[in-house]
């Protein structure tokens, strides 16, 4: 079992280099256990198998998971960005309950 946490980096532009993300989590005095890597988009045709996605992951300290903002903002060749963090957690978006997704939503029929 891997007692890391994973941390999904979303709407990340991709000439963010990670250094700057790394540095800005730091900052927040959150152990980080893994280099950050890029994302695949999920395409199923293998001609698209390159394209990357606008999201990134990266392994923290468990402890540390009470730590990560919802978002913060990074600054990056004179721009200011907007990056949102969150766990690997399975999330339904129509009741906000935590393992289960929409698709398979149990409150979400009851609610109709």
């Amino acid at each position: 079992m891997n007692p890391a946490k994973c941390i999904i980096i979303s709407n990340v532009q991709p000439i963010i280099p990670h250094d700057i993300i790394v540095k800005t989590i730091n900052n927040l005095h959150i152990k980080i256990l893994s280099p950050i890597t890029f994302m695949k988009a999920g395409f199923s045709n293998d001609e698209f198998d390159h394209i990357g996605s606008f999201r990134r992951q990266i392994y923290i300290h468990p402890e540390h998971n009470d730590k990560i903002p919802s978002s913060i903002l990074l600054h990056f060749d004179q721009i200011e960005y907007h990056i949102f963090l969150s766990d690997d957690t399975v999330t339904c978006y129509s009741c906000k309950q935590m393992g289960q997704t929409s698709n398979h939503c149990r409150n979400a029929i009851e609610n109709v």
